[in-house]
């Protein structure tokens, strides 16, 4: 038998242990990653488990009436501050001030005009209407556009009638001639006065007084002057203690026509040196005569 002598040297020891070390090394190395491996898989299922559970949870959660309540008072105090942010209902918070009173509409008094007489010139411009106003018991002239008495505007005339706009509505004044008054005395039209001669030289003694005591303007048929429609005549005149009447259509003084105003006047002067005097006018579309003598 043959026997082989192995002799190991100290060299060979050293280098046997540090390879030995170098694998110790490699397998602890080895271990560690497999372990640190083991570990994060481990942590990461741990992870993955618990953000389950906590979800679930969060549903149960959800789904239970307290949190179905919470979420609605949520939502709804987001839309009542939506509805703040819009001002739909005014400012949220603050008392509305108080709704002020409706204005009480004014009610005017009815319309106390009454038509006395017109007259119809070919021009709108020359027409005018004889106008009274009946609480006051004046009367005036208005031509077309004239303001009546501050209560009305006058629109337009006709022969026997007048339209007027008041408070934006167009109202209709017809001429009535039986609203005169009538009160002449006799059926037949026929008056018999007594005049104080007193009363005549008083008011004859001033004429320019006199003439402010009444008003006259011409009265046309078939576009011809026949007399002059009186109006506006003060109470207490001398025309008033004569029987003359608002609306009488003075025609004839003596026979003599009265055509115009001037006519009328001339015949005034003669008064002075008359002591009777006849007189024709027209009143209520009817012929009234008065027959005056001055003691």
């Amino acid at each position: 038998m043959t026997h082989l002598s192995i002799r190991i040297l100290p060299g060979h020891i050293a280098l046997a242990a540090k390879v030995l070390r170098r694998c110790a090394y490699g397998l602890w190395a080895v271990a560690i990653v497999l372990l640190g491996r083991n570990v994060v898989r481990m942590w990461l299922e741990t992870e993955t488990q618990r953000a389950s559970l906590v979800a679930a949870v969060r549903e149960i959660q959800a789904d239970s009436p307290s949190a179905r309540m919470t979420t609605s008072l949520s939502k709804g105090e987001g839309l009542i501050r939506g509805l703040g942010d819009k001002k739909i209902f005014g400012d949220l918070g603050r008392i509305a001030p108080p709704a002020a009173a409706p204005t009480p509409a004014v009610t005017r008094p009815p319309m106390a005009l009454k038509l006395v007489g017109t007259y119809v010139a070919a021009s709108v411009k020359d027409s005018y209407a004889i106008i009274e106003q009946m609480q006051k018991n004046e009367q005036d002239v208005f031509a077309v556009s004239d303001s009546v008495f501050d209560d009305a505007r006058l629109l337009s005339i006709e022969i026997d009638r007048v339209f007027l706009e008041r408070d934006g509505n167009r109202v209709e004044l017809t001429l009535n001639e039986g609203n005169a008054d009538a009160s002449s005395g006799g059926s037949d039209g026929l008056n018999s006065v007594v005049v104080a001669e007193s009363d005549v030289d008083e008011a004859l003694s001033n004429l320019p007084v006199l003439l402010t005591q009444l008003r006259a303007v011409p009265y046309f048929k078939n576009g011809q002057a026949v007399g002059l429609r009186l109006f506006a005549i003060k109470s207490g005149s001398l025309f008033e203690k004569i029987g003359l009447k608002n609306g009488d259509i003075l025609e004839t003084i003596n026979g003599n026509q009265l055509g115009d105003f001037s006519q009328a006047l001339k015949l005034f002067e003669q008064l002075k040196s008359e002591r009777s005097l006849r007189l024709v006018l027209e009143r209520n579309r009817e012929a009234v005569t008065y027959n005056y003598v001055i003691r």
